[in-house]
C-alpha cells in the first residue's frame, strides 16, 4: 500500500511537473512570437528610417532647387525693370524732344508773322 501511495504521488508530480513543462512551454513561445514581433518592428523602423533619409535628400535638392530658380526669376525680374527703366527714359526725351520742336515751330511761325507783319507782306483784315 506504501508503494502504491508512493507511486500515487509520483504521478502526481509527474502530471504537476507536465502540466508545469506545457505552462512553460507555451510562455517560451509566447516569447519567441514577442521576439519575433519585435525583430519585425525593428527591421520595419530601420527601413522607415532609411526612407526618409532619403525623403530628406530629395527634399534638399528640391529646396536647393526651387532657391536657385527663384534667384534667376528674381535676376530676370531686375534685368526687365532695368529694361523699363531704361525705356522709361527714352519716352520722356522723346516726348520732350517733339514738345521741343512743336514749340519752336510755333515759335518760328510767330516771328515770321511778326517779321511779315512789319514788313507789310501780311494783310490781317
Amino acid at each position: 500500500m506504501i508503494q502504491d501511495q508512493t507511486t500515487q504521488t509520483l504521478l502526481q508530480d509527474i502530471a504537476a511537473i507536465k502540466a508545469n513543462l506545457t505552462s512553460v512551454n507555451k510562455r517560451i513561445d509566447k516569447n519567441e512570437n514577442r521576439t519575433d514581433h519585435i525583430h519585425k518592428l525593428a527591421a520595419n523602423l530601420e527601413n522607415l528610417t532609411e526612407q526618409l533619409k532619403i525623403q530628406n535628400k530629395r527634399l534638399e535638392k528640391m529646396f536647393d532647387s526651387f532657391d536657385a530658380r527663384m534667384k534667376l526669376q528674381s535676376e530676370r525680374i531686375d534685368e526687365v525693370e532695368k529694361k523699363e527703366s531704361v525705356l522709361e527714359k527714352k519716352l520722356l526725351e522723346k516726348d520732350s524732344k517733339r514738345w521741343e520742336s512743336v514749340v519752336g515751330a510755333i515759335i518760328i511761325a510767330m516771328a515770321t508773322a511778326v517779321v511779315m507783319l512789319l514788313f507789310g507782306n501780311i494783310n490781317l483784315y
